[in-house]
């Protein structure tokens, strides 16, 4: 009897040995599929990697050759894997697996890509439902029901599917956030995203990060999806959400995207944008660029100084002997005018070349430009800035020089304020070009 049964064995792998590549089978199914070969094919790689970590198909089958569960593991990996399975062994193998197994939902996929390959496309969709019903864990399975619902244009039975995968599967992310990001282009899939966004599930805010990372995201339509949606629902996820989607814009000088952003910030006022007092120290975490941020490291830096009597807040800078670099810097977007730079500064260390300046750049359309520099022991305590009509976004910094002696530089900056040189007039911002919203155009 041992003797049959290790003839038996030897018989089924050497069936299995003679059935080598062919992956034109398994891309016939994809393309039944529709619109996302990328995205199947992605499903294939993850199914192969996945298979190879089961714990030894063969060995089960070794003892047991019907054993359902490792019958289909090893199916479901000779597919994945592009080896030469006609349909009609992966539908034996498939329905034997499941006279043991009867709710193995991998097995009712396999039944339903067997049909696929056979062109009975129907068939196909029932038995991918099907498995689906059995068990929403199969990351394939959701896969495929997403190509069949792009392919019968059901935009909500897709975006249903995804939800359900990556609600349920940790590597459902590789195969869908790459598609994700360039299907929010367009904007009725932004729009039917919104639900999912206001749901709370975990995904939407992963898969924003994601997308501020990607090269192939369009930060426009991320910004656009963001705002549209209202992000995160917790309200500490979405700032910090927020401001690192500043950062990014800001990186990327995407400024027009980066004022509609901030904007909608709650707190955020049009002095923000105009203003560079000191008090938005405060709100540093919050406002991303826009707000002052200092460097602080072991040759130069900026830190807050807050005076519990007046309640206002300086500036202590320091620089190294030798160090010259900016310490503090700040996003502005002021219209074009004539401005006035007002601040007090105190050194506690003068002479040989220690000194504290102020550089405005005009970064678009130019980058980087100087625009205006002054040397704060030159400049007394204020000195006038001219912005042309082709300077819409710019960035002050504060630069501090450690001087060529040995003590380096430690001073103090209070009173920072900018007002119109006609006088005291409320400073209005110069918005970047607004991004033409693809909701403006009737789509």
């Amino acid at each position: 009897m041992i003797q049959f049964q290790r003839k038996r064995r030897q018989k089924l792998v050497a069936n299995i040995a003679q059935r080598l590549p062919d992956r034109r089978g398994v891309a016939k199914f994809v393309v039944l599929a529709g619109v996302g070969l990328a995205g199947a094919a992605g499903a294939f790689a993850l199914a192969v990697s996945g298979a190879a970590r089961l714990k030894g198909p063969d060995r089960a089958l070794a003892f047991i050759p019907w054993e359902g569960d490792a019958l289909t593991a090893k199916t479901d990996a000779l597919v994945m894997s592009g080896k030469k399975l006609p349909p009609e062994t992966i539908t034996a193998w498939s329905l034997a697996a499941r006279r043991n197994a009867p709710l193995n939902a991998k097995a009712v996929r396999l039944l339903a890509m067997a049909a696929g390959l056979q062109n009975k496309e129907a068939r196909a969709e029932a038995l991918m439902a099907k498995a689906a019903s059995l068990s929403r864990r199969d990351v394939i399975t959701q896969v495929f029901l997403v190509e069949i619902a792009a392919k019968n244009d059901d935009l909500g039975g897709a975006l249903a599917h995804y939800d359900t995968a990556l609600r349920t599967s940790s590597s459902a992310p590789q195969i869908l956030y790459p598609r994700l990001v360039k299907a929010i282009k367009d904007p009725r899939i932004r729009d039917a995203l919104k639900p999912y966004f206001k749901s709370g599930a975990a995904w939407p805010v992963s898969f924003v990060n994601f997308a501020k990372d990607s090269a192939e995201a369009d930060m426009g339509s991320l910004v656009d999806l963001v705002l549209e949606s209202g992000g995160s629902p917790d309200p500490r996820m979405h700032r910090e959400q927020t401001e690192a989607l500043l950062w990014v814009l800001f990186h990327q000088r995407k400024y027009a995207d980066l004022d509609r952003l901030l904007r909608s910030v709650p707190g955020v006022s049009a002095n923000l944008l105009t203003q560079v007092n000191l008090a938005s120290l405060e709100q540093r975490d919050s406002f991303g660029p826009a707000a002052w941020q200092l460097l602080d490291d072991a040759e130069a830096g900026a830190n807050v100084v807050r005076d519990d009597n007046t309640k206002h807040a300086s500036l202590a800078i320091y620089a190294n002997a030798g160090t010259t670099r900016p310490v503090a810097q700040k996003l502005l977007f002021l219209a074009p005018g004539r401005y006035r730079l007002s601040f007090k500064v105190a050194s506690t260390t003068p002479g040989e070349g220690r000194s504290v300046g102020w550089w405005l750049r005009c970064m678009e359309p130019v980058v980087a430009q100087p625009l205006w520099r002054l040397d704060a022991a030159r400049g007394g305590k204020g000195s006038d800035i001219v912005i042309g009509a082709g300077c819409r976004v710019q960035l002050l910094q504060l630069l501090a020089s450690g001087g060529g002696g040995q003590t380096g530089l430690e001073a103090e900056i209070s009173g920072v304020a900018l007002t119109s040189a006609g006088g005291g007039k409320t400073l209005t911002s110069s918005k970047p070009e607004r991004r033409p919203n693809a909701l403006d155009s009737g789509e």
